[in-house]
């Protein structure tokens, strides 16, 4: 057979070897027993090998495996790695033997921000391997995660890096070890005309004067990431100094004149607190007059800002961040709680094609009709979870039908006073590509204005879960061609030969999900009916069948030829069918597939089974690092009778100190203690308490949870937009262990306030 090996910069010639010595050359390849994401793969034979060369990310690809829509090889076909590649491989061996090697002079710069990359993902990145690879040309510098890395490198190395850089375009810090001096290093010198990417998601420790340096000094900053951060309105206020009047003498707190002072009036600029420490001293106040927006020159220049999770900004600061940044083009703001508007986004920010604010409670005022002005460009906008939807975010999505491209609803609410259509927007999308409407209620129409619309050619996504679909308006659905679907998830079909007729206008459907309802058990009988409409999955989900045997399961398999994933659950109060034997065999049989099959119990195990299989399609497409989980235990209200005590404590769940669950009346923490074990009691489960008993008997809303040997991974459908996320299981136990300790510290603290008698006790 013939074999052709292509390198990053050369195409090497082809070589005739036979099956033995290509075998032979590759399982004594060194690069094998040292590759930081090693995994058992099956070698195909020459003669079964693709013309097409391998591609050149492979190392990139062990830790981030490739998307499952790749198909230039065959399902358990080696990928070659490049010889760039087995030279970074062996690099990262030399750094973690502490060879001290200085890489940042040998290696080109692609090569480095690669060898830097892969350092972040295996957890080796310290002083010394970080200050190893830096280089004075370098521009691209992530130092990674000091809470999920115990090695993570000092404040102090990052500081000696960013000072060899000197000039860096993207610098990303996931960590608290941020400092007054970094931030003086990133706002000077090179970095103000090169800085264009920074990214400081979740660093609890960063203040809103670092903010006001970076926007004051960085000319070329394009996109900025403050998400999880505790930043306050103060980073996008400033203040005219001149317009307030003192002749208080002043000691500097944060400028380079520390330590001495000097009148308040003879000085140019302060920083926020300093000038409300004057006004406060000389009871004055710093009221809305005393505001501007200063004339920078870098604030034209950026067009992503990400806020997600920034809890202390309010109004005020979104009226300043419309003013500040004009050329905004993606502004997120999803599960701010103290946002309640975003028309001064709306109205200043003209560029805006990407609009996320999940989460929040907003009003909003902008009046669309009569040819407005506003959001000619917005392609995508997602406003899942609380807050309901009135006739102006209608009036919104009417306006911008030809523009939008993608739009989550999910989980949302429509006024009941309103009189107009719900759905009447659904007619002026002409290019949707995603469309999530998870519980939206839509009116009876939707079927005939959807395809009329014209999005039928393009849209890909599709979610209509627990939307009021009759079976003719499915069937309406079916009668038309959606060529470009690839993801489509439903509850509403009473029989299988609507799914198969739905499977048949969908030619190209590789994710199917079904039947997050109990009400409709899907019979055992009907599954391999059902499924011949869906010859090309990659991902099936089947929730709630009746029941659920081996051959079925092997029917499915041999239906659908191309699964790499498979969901597959029953409900009731039948014992499971599918022993442990049997899931094994399965697993023989298939080993690259992802299997989660288990029983949706009302208590007691759910006898879970998983297996990763090689390629695991959510990992693959959606959880590209760890995430960090936090539990905050707060108090709302001293009851009056100390039994209630553990009605006012409300836990809220953080991830990356986010909270993900703005919305959410209170956390269960009974149940999310169950989480901690995992094993064969993972499955479905609701964490919010409000979400009736632990069954969910209804509807399922909640969090599939599952684990393996060192993460936890939540699948969450409700409340609010869907998300993935993937856990390291020390980090995991601990987060949850110090919330129930909290809990509990606070019911013994508060029942002492009631005395000491026996039925407080």
């Amino acid at each position: 057979g013939k074999l052709q090996i292509n390198t990053t910069d050369n195409t090497y010639p082809r070589h005739q070897m036979n099956k033995e010595t290509l075998k032979q050359s590759l399982s004594g390849a060194r690069f094998f027993n040292n590759c930081p994401s090693k995994r058992s793969q099956n070698i195909v034979a020459p003669n079964d090998l693709p013309s097409s060369s391998p591609p050149k990310n492979w190392l990139h690809s062990c830790s981030e495996p490739s998307s499952c829509k790749d198909e230039k090889f065959p399902k358990n076909a080696m990928k070659l790695p490049t010889l760039s590649d087995l030279c970074l491989g062996e690099m990262v061996n030399m750094l973690k033997n502490g060879s001290g090697l200085k890489m940042g002079t040998l290696l080109p710069q692609e090569l480095l921000t690669r060898l830097m990359n892969v350092l972040v993902r295996e957890g080796l990145l310290t002083d010394d391997t970080l200050l190893s690879c830096v280089s004075p040309g370098l521009d691209y510098l992530d130092v990674g995660d000091y809470n999920k890395d115990p090695n993570h490198p000092s404040c102090t190395a990052i500081e000696d890096a960013l000072e060899v850089c000197n000039g860096l375009e993207v610098f990303k810090s996931y960590c608290n070890v941020v400092s007054a001096n970094m931030f003086t290093i990133l706002t000077s010198g090179n970095y103000c005309s090169t800085l264009a990417v920074l990214d400081l998601s979740s660093c609890t420790n960063i203040e809103s004067r670092f903010v006001q340096q970076v926007i004051r000094n960085c000319d070329s900053l394009n996109e900025l990431n403050l998400s999880g951060t505790p930043i306050t309105d103060e980073a996008f206020l400033f203040i005219d100094v001149a317009a307030i009047e003192t002749n208080m003498e002043i000691e500097f707190e944060y400028s380079e004149e520390k330590g001495r002072k000097r009148k308040f009036s003879e000085c140019d600029s302060f920083y926020e607190s300093e000038v409300k420490r004057v006004c406060n001293d000389t009871a004055n106040t710093v009221n809305k007059t005393h505001y501007y927006v200063p004339e920078f020159s870098g604030t034209s220049n950026l067009e992503v800002l990400i806020l997600s999770g920034c809890c202390e900004i309010t109004d005020v600061g979104v009226g300043y961040i419309s003013k500040l940044f004009p050329s905004l083009q993606v502004f997120n703001m999803c599960y701010a709680n103290n946002v309640t508007s975003i028309d001064p986004i709306i109205e200043n920010c003209k560029y805006l094609t990407s609009l996320k604010v999940n989460g929040c409670k907003l009003n909003l005022g902008v009046d669309f009709c009569n040819g407005s002005d506003y959001l000619n460009y917005l392609s995508e906008f997602c406003y899942s979870g609380t807050g309901v939807l009135d006739s102006a975010f209608l009036g919104l999505l009417y306006h911008c039908g030809e523009t939008l491209e993608v739009v989550r609803l999910r989980n949302k609410s429509v006024d009941p006073n309103m009189d107009e259509n719900q759905t009447e927007w659904i007619g002026e999308c002409k290019k949707l590509c995603e469309l999530d409407l998870y519980g939206f209620p839509i009116a009876e129409d939707f079927a005939s204005k959807f395809i009329n619309s014209g999005s039928i050619n393009s849209l890909e996504t599709l979610d209509i879960t627990h939307c009021p679909l009759s079976d003719e308006e499915l069937t309406e659905l079916s009668q038309a061609k959606f060529p470009s679907l690839r993801s489509l998830t439903l509850n509403q079909a009473s029989t299988p030969e609507i799914l198969t007729k739905i499977g048949n206008a969908c030619p190209n459907i590789q994710h199917f999900c079904g039947n997050l309802d109990l009400h409709k058990l899907i019979p055992e009988d009907q599954i391999e009916e059902f499924l011949v409409g869906f010859p090309n999955l990659v991902e099936l989900e089947l929730w709630s069948c009746q029941t659920l045997s081996t051959p079925t399961i092997l029917e499915v398999m041999n239906t659908c030829k191309h699964l790499q994933s498979v969901l597959l659950s029953t409900a009731g109060f039948e014992a499971p069918s599918i022993t442990p034997h049997d899931f094994n065999s399965l697993i023989e049989k298939f080993p690259g597939v992802e299997f989660k099959v288990w029983h949706h119990t009302i208590s007691g195990n759910r006898d879970f089974k998983y297996h990763k299989g090689e390629n695991p399609m959510h990992e693959t497409e959606n959880i590209r690092k760890t995430n960090t989980l936090s539990v905050k235990i707060e108090f709302d209200e001293t009851p009056s009778d100390p039994r209630k005590i553990p009605d006012h404590i409300r836990p809220t769940v953080l991830v990356d100190n986010i909270p993900i669950w703005t919305g959410e009346m209170r956390v269960s923490l009974q149940h999310l203690l169950q989480t901690v074990h995992g094993g064969s009691n993972s499955g479905a489960l609701l964490l919010v308490s409000q979400w009736c008993c632990e069954c969910n008997i209804e509807n399922f809303n909640g969090v599939l949870f599952y684990d393996d040997e060192k993460h936890v991974y939540w699948r969450v459908h409700e409340p609010g937009t869907k998300q993935y996320f993937r856990f390291s299981k020390e980090q995991y136990k601990t987060a949850v262990d110090q919330a129930q300790r909290e809990y509990l510290r606070l019911i013994f603290r508060n029942s002492n306030m009631f005395g000491q008698c026996k039925e407080c006790r």
